[in-house]
């Protein structure tokens, strides 16, 4: 068995040297805050068949991209924006002959809005907690050789994640985060697009609980109003 994975998951900001008009910075009203998330993430497996010598080879591709901005209404108290842009394609393949057995693609777009508030421990490191609702529209498509042969759907949904996390500000400009979402919740509503065929599907979803995948490193810089 072959497998070999990489994952990204970092907060990135492009700033310009003039934009940093003083290091006093931090969590003041007035304050900007400028971030986002990157994640790039690729498997590949393969699996022996029972009865041939071929082999099914799985090949998963995610990525996804989230830029925000939030600026401070109150002391330690930032509200913003923030958009974002997902993907992942799934394939699976016959090694010897190179036959499809099937494929997955999806794409989501999605807006939404951020709240976070602020908890000086120290100087330099500070407790947050933030809460984020986003609506966000979903492209999936799905082909395989077997009972299913082809489908696409199309789903609109409105997503809300509660977080909480750590701030460290080595400099008052920026700050390294270590960033956990516990709870979620979304409300989807997908519509099947075939010819002749009128189907729609709606679900709750409501996650609780901490694993590697809730778990976030990252930075995020900050901009002072003055």
């Amino acid at each position: 068995m072959f497998y070999c994975a990489m994952k990204l998951k970092l907060l990135f900001i492009l700033l310009t040297s003039g934009l940093i008009q003083s290091l006093a910075a931090q969590t003041d009203e007035g304050d900007w805050m400028l971030g986002g998330t990157l994640n790039f993430s690729i498997n590949h497996d393969s699996q022996s068949e029972p009865t041939t010598t071929n082999k099914n080879l799985y090949k998963y591709l995610s990525y996804s991209i989230s830029p925000q901005v939030g600026k401070f209404v109150k002391k330690d108290l930032l509200v913003g924006m923030n958009v974002s842009y997902q993907g992942y394609n799934w394939t699976n393949h016959l090694q010897n002959t190179n036959e499809l057995i099937f494929r997955q693609k999806s794409q989501i777009i999605g807006i939404g809005a951020i709240t976070r508030k602020y908890f000086s421990i120290t100087d330099k490191v500070y407790f947050f907690a933030q809460g984020n609702i986003n609506y966000f529209h979903r492209n999936f498509y799905e082909i395989s050789n077997q009972i299913i042969g082809e489908r696409k759907y199309n789903t609109n949904g409105l997503g809300i994640r509660g977080y909480g996390g750590i701030s460290y500000f080595p400099k008052k400009w920026f700050a390294i985060e270590a960033l956990i979402s516990p709870i979620s919740y979304s409300y989807e509503v997908s519509r099947e697009d075939q010819p002749n065929v009128e189907s729609s599907d709606s679900r709750h979803n409501f996650q609780f609980g901490i694993n590697t995948t809730s778990i976030f490193l990252g930075i995020n810089f900050f901009i002072n109003k003055r």
